[in-house]
């Protein structure tokens, strides 16, 4: 029967030399790079939802610098000595 074999089934994957079938595995390989890229992005994406909503639900107050210099409050802005 004309027009039937391996090479015209869709499926099917028609290697005629060595280096088509190096192509097929790096294609292959390249494939499956960015579907584990695209999963580590929605991963990603996930994790910052997840944080924002529980930022959120749970607001944390924000944490003193124990080495900052206190600020004196004066009551006055401070100017600055450029515009002195």
């Amino acid at each position: 029967m004309p027009g039937r074999g391996p090479q015209h089934d869709r499926g099917a994957m028609f290697v005629s030399h060595h280096a088509d079938a190096e192509m097929f595995v790096h294609r292959d390989r390249l494939l499956a790079d960015a579907e584990e890229f695209r999963l580590a992005r929605l991963a990603r994406a996930a994790r910052r939802r997840r944080r924002r909503e529980a930022a959120v639900r749970d607001p944390v107050p924000p944490v003193a610098d124990p080495g900052a210099r206190p600020v004196a409050n004066t009551g006055e802005k401070r100017r600055s000595p450029v515009r002195a």
